[in-house]
């Protein structure tokens, strides 16, 4: 039994010595092939891929590091911080790629392995930056304020051109180290216009900054009464004026192009066509266009209004317009208040417009022979006789007519205004005159249009009345 036992004994550690020597070699082939895949996959591709505009250098080499390629050690205070750097490549070795964007610094690089860089000063160049902080150039410094001489905190600064950014303390002061000594600083602060200053070698500067105009205490009128935009409640769009006159139109409709948000203008292109007006897109399967209301008169169409006498115009967009004039307004209500006399001494105004009109684009066509040469291969190829008029045609080679040419021009655009205003002892005057001409780039397309207006008011106690006066006739020509 003893013997048996360690014959036992003697199997059962032969066995363990066979099961470790198996997993043994069953690691070192792990390891062995984990080590040269390791090695493949390391070596196979070492190229790298940027697209950087305008950053710091530090940004750069933290890109490179992302890559999974290579490590950089250097010094946080030698990187030139201010100077930015722009870089593009594709599939770039590293040498490439350094050599681009240390460029113009006082850098040089040094491979320590073959994914360790260092990052260190060429020795001799840019003193300045070896200098001590106390010889460096001293910070700008300053302090900003309302109108009312209160300090503005967080007021944003920044140097034009640059990520040099920095903002105001508590009590409206601020400090900020530039790169150039006639930089130009960026004061940006919400609710207030944005303010640009040069410096030209100023080494403290304080400014006022200016609130930004609001439109929320302009007067909007809706039909019954006229309120501060602030306090309506309605949708509606008031045209800014000055930007309306920028654009020469022969219709209202169609200086409000572009003009107001949710208003669609579309002009068919014909002289004296009114232009299709959508507010907020079509609200009914019968027409989309929106009721007009003119100096208080209610009008279905576009009106043959000179855009020179309009003085207002508000955009009533919502259905509470309903409430004021009805169904009639289910599309949107634009109302036109036309200009009156101010009391003073009489002032007239002339203007004159003039403007071209061509065709974007003509077609590259055959000439009448090669025209002639297509039609007769055609009638060839089908078997049929040419036409008698083909025929002539071809016996008078000298017809070539550039059909194009034939009915198109260049077309202009006239508008001429004169106006007289003025007034005294509780009465004002207005009067102008106006001629509009179009002719259209199409020959026979023309619309011509004169109008006199006259307007003019009296006031005795609480009594009002006066005269508003169209004088207009148009003709269209096609």
């Amino acid at each position: 039994m003893q013997k048996f036992r360690c014959r036992a004994l003697f199997c059962a550690r032969g066995t363990l010595i066979k099961y470790l020597m198996m997993t043994k070699l069953a690691i070192l082939f792990i390891v062995a092939f984990s080590t040269q895949t390791f090695a493949k996959s390391y070596g196979q591709d070492k190229n790298i891929s940027l697209r950087l505009e305008n950053v710091q250098l530090k940004k750069v080499f933290k890109a490179i590091e992302n890559q999974g390629f290579f490590r950089f050690v250097y010094k946080d205070d030698a990187l030139p911080h201010a100077q930015l750097v722009s870089i593009s490549v594709k599939d770039a070795s590293l040498d490439d790629v350094l050599k681009k964007i240390l460029a113009g610094t006082p850098l040089t690089y040094h491979k320590l392995s073959d994914n360790l860089i260092a990052i260190t000063h060429v020795p001799g160049q840019n003193k300045a930056d070896d200098a001590p902080a106390a010889e460096k150039a001293p910070p700008i410094t300053g302090k900003i304020t309302n109108a009312k001489g209160e300090p503005l905190p967080g007021v944003t600064i920044q140097e034009k051109g640059t990520n040099n950014v920095t903002s105001t303390r508590d009590d409206g002061t601020f400090s900020i180290v530039v790169t150039t000594p006639n930089a130009t600083l960026v004061f940006t602060y919400v609710g207030y216009q944005q303010q640009q200053i040069q410096l030209k070698d100023q080494s403290s500067i304080n400014i006022t900054l200016t609130p930004e105009t609001s439109d929320l205490n302009e007067a909007v009128v809706i039909g019954y009464q006229t309120v501060r935009k602030k306090d309506l409640t309605g949708a509606t769009g008031v045209v800014n004026m000055a930007n309306a006159e920028k654009i020469t139109g022969g219709t209202v409709g169609e200086t409000l192009q572009g003009l107001v948000p949710g208003v669609t203008v579309r002009n068919q292109g014909n002289p004296g066509i009114q232009p299709t007006i959508e507010i907020r897109g079509v609200a009914s399967f019968t027409t989309s266009d929106p009721l007009y209301v003119v100096d208080g008169m209610l009008a279905d169409d576009n009106p043959i209004l000179n855009p020179n006498d309009v003085a207002s115009i508000q955009i009533l967009k919502d259905a509470s317009a309903a409430a004021i004039y009805g169904s009639r307004a289910g599309n949107g209500v634009i109302i036109i208040t036309t200009k009156h006399g101010r009391a003073g001494a009489p002032k007239i105004s002339v203007s004159a417009k003039y403007g071209i009109q061509t065709l974007p684009k003509k077609w590259n066509v055959m000439n009448a022979a090669d025209y002639l040469k297509t039609d007769q291969t055609e009638y060839a190829n089908s078997g049929v006789a040419l036409p008698v008029g083909v025929q002539a045609q071809i016996s008078n080679p000298t017809i070539n007519t550039n059909w194009q040419d034939a009915i198109t021009r260049t077309g202009n655009d006239q508008d001429y205004n004169i106006s007289l205003s003025g007034g005294g002892s509780g009465t004002t005057y207005f009067i102008s005159g106006n001629f509009y001409n179009n002719q259209g780039v199409l020959i026979g397309n023309q619309y011509h249009r004169p109008s006199l207006r006259i307007n003019t008011e009296t006031h005795k106690g609480r009594l009002t009345f006066g005269e508003n006066v169209l004088l207009n006739t148009s003709q269209n020509y096609y």
